[in-house]
């Protein structure tokens, strides 16, 4: 117990932090407007809350700009008034956004956002990763992906006031590609904190509900490869989501807007426990949370394997936390705590054989030495060589 408490000690001593946040359904209003003042206000205080936790990674994921994406023609007007100069101040000007489609986005060209010439814009693939050393050795991937091109395409149809939601791929062969760099990039992860960030949530209470597929593909992925959390947006609300199984599920799509209404709440609990949801604000129940009008989520990352997850109003303010641990951390760390322990344990076990060893040589040497009796013959033959030599 002693050594297991000065490992704790000296562990906690190197102990680090990193922070991160996350947006989604950002993007603004059709030009010539191409913001809202909900956003413009969220903007400014996602600066604030970055130069608090010294945040420089923003994940951006989906519905980038409404309603219609862009195109080649119009992309260098919404990335400069929808994009630059909302997300801006002194830390987000030196931050990476790294963003992925939405369905908004795919009515447009997504392609005319793919590497975008922006030095804080991230947009290398529909699907890609990438990883951050995070101190102390330790390291966090994020596995960003195009959940439209994974399982269809989900959308209001406002003629109906209708949400459809996503019924399957339109091109299977790309669908089935990104399956399989899913579960690559799952699998072949050694890192500690593991993150799957698309639009499309796996759980909402919202007017778009959880994601079918989804959930009968994606989170059994999760699971299996212990990520650590999958980060989504899409309805223009929020929950929180632990089913207790590894994988938490926080959803935030107030980018520019809150709330939809709880209209497949009854849905989402027949997916999950009733104790499995942790917290959501949408129309019904904003009053309680300050009336947010929009937000966006923070998170901390510890060495000890905590993850604190933080939802933001647009004004910064904290409208519910929690916490949850990374079991690749938490794994990671049993295994070393095992080893250190069965390392100690043998070399106790050395010293003391060797000790037992050296105790039983000289009690053995003493006896001798103390119970021997003198062999008279001996020292009678001792005797006449003495006597002759006299002689």
């Amino acid at each position: 117990m002693y050594f297991l408490l000065l490992i704790s000690l000296i562990y906690s001593k190197h102990a680090t932090t990193w922070s991160f946040m996350h947006m989604a359904d950002w993007g603004g209003s059709d030009a010539p407007k191409y913001t809202k003042t909900a956003q413009c206000d969220a903007g400014n205080a996602m600066d604030d809350i970055a130069q608090k936790y010294n945040i420089d990674t923003i994940l951006a994921v989906g519905d980038n700009f409404y309603h219609y994406g862009v195109t080649a023609d119009n992309a260098k007007g919404y990335f400069e008034h929808t994009f630059n100069n909302v997300y801006k101040g002194q830390m987000l000007d030196k931050a990476k956004f790294y963003a992925v489609a939405g369905n908004h986005d795919h009515r447009g060209d997504v392609s005319a956002q793919i590497n975008y010439p922006l030095d804080k814009w991230v947009f290398p693939s529909h699907w890609y990763s990438f990883t951050k050393d995070i101190g102390n050795g330790m390291t966090a991937q994020f596995i960003m992906i195009d959940t439209v091109e994974l399982v269809g395409e989900s959308y209001h149809d406002k003629a109906n006031n209708v949400f459809v939601a996503a019924t399957g791929p339109k091109n299977l062969q790309r669908a089935e590609s990104q399956w399989s760099f899913i579960e690559d990039e799952l699998a072949q992860s050694t890192a500690d904190f593991l993150f799957v960030a698309g639009h499309y949530p796996v759980y909402s209470p919202c007017s778009h509900g959880s994601t079918t597929d989804l959930v009968k593909y994606l989170k059994p992925l999760l699971e299996q490869y212990e990520v650590t959390a999958y980060i989504a947006g899409h309805d223009h609300c929020a929950s929180y989501v632990d089913e207790g199984l590894g994988p938490v599920y926080p959803m935030n799509g107030m980018g520019d807007e809150c709330c939809y209404q709880p209209k497949k709440m009854k849905k989402m609990m027949k997916l999950i426990d009733e104790s499995d949801l942790k917290f959501y604000v949408a129309r019904d129940n904003k009053a309680q949370y300050g009336k947010p009008e929009a937000g966006f989520n923070s998170y901390t990352l510890h060495s000890d394997g905590t993850m604190e997850i933080r939802y933001h109003d647009e004004k910064g303010k904290v409208i519910f936390s929690t916490t949850s641990k990374s079991r690749r951390v938490q794994n990671s760390l049993a295994s070393s705590q095992e080893e250190e322990v069965s390392t100690l344990e043998a070399t106790q076990l050395a010293l003391v054989g060797a000790s037992a060893c050296l105790f039983g040589f000289f009690i053995t040497w003493l006896w001798f030495r103390c119970t021997r009796k003198p062999n008279l013959e001996d020292l009678q033959a001792d005797l006449m060589m003495e006597t002759e030599n006299q002689a």
